[in-house]
Order: structure tokens, then C-alpha cells, then sequence
């Protein structure tokens, strides 16, 4: 049994990653504009810091089943705020992309090895730690675009926020070294992550994983300039329905977690997976602003339990190698940066709107790929 104030610890590293992120995709219109970005270099710039983090997590994930866990935990939490700092003296595009190139990394040895050894220390309870988790993550979106919201109402511009962020990243980094971090009993080595990505139910679960990251991640990330240039909200009204949409998400992650425990995990995310592919469908249609944003909101919904269940699952294909998940999934995350750049390559050429209508792909790929599993 984990004890109270290392689950505290364990969620607050997660809560501090999500308002992070909840904070930079509301602030992508004030960003854009600040920079003179086009939709192609949104899309470059979010889709480059994935090759490096694709690059960098397998490596990390081996050091953290045979090496000091704790060095990489707390060191990936200094390069972290760091990299937060970088980005809130950004100047351009490349500056923009070096501070996400380093961030997405320090991200996966930060937040990714204290996810994995939060997995490793109840092995017979990871779903519900995983719910739990992503309660948590949950709030800490919600947090980010009500921070960036607030601080263009005020006129503060989005710079200052990144600065608290990256002094409270670093405090945080050194709390971190008084966690239970030590590594899993089990070894491993590059090829034997190599092998677990092959074996057919470890890669089915990671197809998984990122088909369900396109109605979430890959969304949130072009979210708020959907709703500022095809719906015509203003930057802090687009953050405040970012707001609502993570609101939604909240509620339904509590509300997955009692329902995996009644009905199942897998048949909760089939459910769903057909349910937001209508939903997500008459969001993209409808023309009145409040229309898209209440079937936002059911999005939001609906999608909640889909990490969860689906990394759990994951992490029972290799129990007790918990690093060797985090390799496999970064191995493997090649995949996801093409997402980002495929969405912003087709909105320069025929509009936003247009297409985000690729991220059907994703609830369609569950229903596929879950038809058969209990």
C-alpha cells in the first residue's frame, strides 16, 4: 500500500505536468499571434518535440528499470522548469520549438518514471491508480487555460504565466526527491523494448493508446484556434470553453471511474468510442457557437476514461517493468507527431475545419481494435 503522502506527491507531479500543458495550448492564439506563426508552423512546432521525446523516453525508461530512478525523476524536473523559462522568453519559432524539443523530454524522465513507479508500487490496482491519476490530470488542465484566460482578461499577456510555472516546476523537482522512486526489481534492455513493442497485444495496446490521443491531446491542441477562427471567439472566451471542455472531462472521469468497476473498462471505452464519434461529428457541423460548445462539453465527457483504462492495460502486459512500458510507448511515439503536423498541413491548404475531421480516425480505431476484448 502506497502511504498517503507519496500518492500526494506522485499526483502532484502530474497535476503541475497538466496545468503545464492546459496552459500552453489556450495560450496557442496569443502565441501565434505574438509570433507571427503560420498553421504549418503550429504544426512543425508541436510535432518536432515529439521525434525528440520518440528519441529520448525509450532510453529513459531502460535507465529508469536499471539505474538511479530518483537522479532521473529529479533532474528531468530541473530541465523542466527550465525549459518553461526558455519558453517564456521565446522570440521566434525556433525558440519556441528548442523549449518544446527540451520540455517534452524532461516531461517523460519528470512525470512519465513517477507515473511508472506509481504503477509499480500497487500492481493489483493500476486501473483505478491510472482513474485516479488522470482525476488529477484533469484538474491541472482545467487550471491552465483559467490561468491563461485570466491573464489575457488582465492584459498580462501569456509570458508571465510560464514564468511562475517554470519557478514552481523546479520546486517541485526537489519535493520529487523524497518519493519512493526506486527502480522496478526487473531489467531491461533496448532490444528487449524492441521486442515488447512487436508482441502483438503489447503494440495493440500502444495503437490504442494513440488512436485514442487524437480526440484529446491532438484536439486540446488546435482546440482553442478552432474556436477562435471557425467559430469566432475571442481568445479569452476560446480559453474559458477550454476550461468547460476539461470541466467535462473531469466529471467523466469520475464517472469512469465507478463505472469501470461495474460494467468493465473495455466495454466502457467501446461505448464511448461510438458515442464520440457522433458527438464529435455534430461538433464540427453545427454553425452556432453554443451548439459546438455544449457538444464539446459532452465530448469531454465521454472521452474521459479512454487513457486510463487503455495504459493500465498496457502496463498488466509487462508487469514489474514498468521502465520497459515507458520505452515501448516512446519507441512507438514516432507515430505521434504525425497527427499534429497531418492536422496542420491540410488546415494551410483547405481550413481548420476541414481538418480536424481526420481525428474520426481515432474513435473508429478503438471500436475496430476493442470489438472483440472483454
Amino acid at each position: 500500500m502506497v502511504v498517503r503522502a507519496a500518492v500526494v506527491g506522485f499526483l502532484s507531479i502530474e497535476l503541475l505536468d497538466e496545468l503545464v500543458f492546459g496552459a500552453r495550448e489556450a495560450a496557442l492564439p496569443a502565441i501565434r499571434t505574438d509570433l507571427g506563426l503560420s498553421y504549418a508552423e503550429i504544426g512543425l512546432a508541436l510535432a518536432l518535440p515529439n521525434v525528440a521525446s520518440a528519441v529520448a523516453e525509450p532510453l529513459l525508461g531502460l535507465l529508469g528499470d536499471v539505474w538511479r530512478r530518483r537522479v532521473l525523476v529529479v533532474g528531468g524536473g530541473v530541465a523542466y522548469g527550465l525549459a518553461l523559462l526558455l519558453l517564456a522568453g521565446a522570440g521566434g519559432l525556433w525558440m519556441l520549438v528548442l523549449a518544446f524539443v527540451v520540455l517534452y523530454p524532461a516531461s517523460g524522465a519528470f512525470v512519465s518514471l513517477a507515473q511508472a513507479s506509481f504503477m509499480d508500487a500497487e500492481p493489483d490496482r493500476r486501473e483505478r491508480n491510472m482513474l485516479r491519476w488522470t482525476t488529477v490530470a484533469y484538474v491541472g488542465a482545467l487550471g491552465g487555460p483559467a490561468v491563461i484566460g485570466l491573464a489575457l482578461a488582465l492584459d498580462l499577456g501569456w509570458r508571465p504565466v510560464f514564468v511562475a510555472l517554470g519557478v514552481l516546476s523546479l520546486a517541485v523537482a526537489v519535493g520529487a526527491s523524497r518519493l519512493p522512486l526506486a527502480s522496478a526489481p526487473q531489467g531491461g534492455t533496448l532490444r528487449s523494448a524492441l521486442r515488447a513493442v512487436r508482441r502483438l497485444a503489447v503494440a495493440r495496446w500502444l495503437v490504442l493508446l494513440q488512436a485514442a490521443d487524437l480526440l484529446s491531446d491532438v484536439l486540446f491542441s488546435f482546440l482553442a484556434l478552432y474556436l477562435v477562427d471557425e467559430a469566432g471567439l475571442s481568445s479569452a472566451t476560446a480559453a474559458l470553453a477550454l476550461t468547460a471542455w476539461l470541466g467535462a472531462g473531469l466529471v467523466g472521469n469520475v464517472a469512469a471511474l465507478r463505472l469501470a468497476e461495474s460494467v468493465g473498462g473495455i466495454r466502457l471505452v467501446r461505448a464511448t468510442a461510438a458515442l464520440a464519434t457522433g458527438i464529435f461529428a455534430g461538433f464540427l457541423l453545427v454553425e452556432p457557437a453554443g451548439a459546438k460548445l455544449a457538444l464539446l462539453i459532452c465530448l469531454g465527457a465521454v472521452t474521459a476514461g479512454w487513457y486510463p483504462v487503455l495504459k493500465a492495460r498496457l502496463y498488466a502486459e509487462l508487469p514489474g517493468r514498468s521502465g520497459t512500458v515507458m520505452a515501448a510507448s516512446g519507441a512507438f511515439d514516432l507515430v505521434a507527431l504525425l497527427p499534429p503536423l497531418a492536422v496542420g498541413l491540410t488546415a494551410d491548404r483547405y481550413g481548420l475545419d476541414a481538418a480536424l475531421w481526420l481525428l474520426l480516425a481515432g474513435p473508429a480505431i478503438l471500436l475496430l481494435g476493442l470489438r472483440r476484448l472483454r
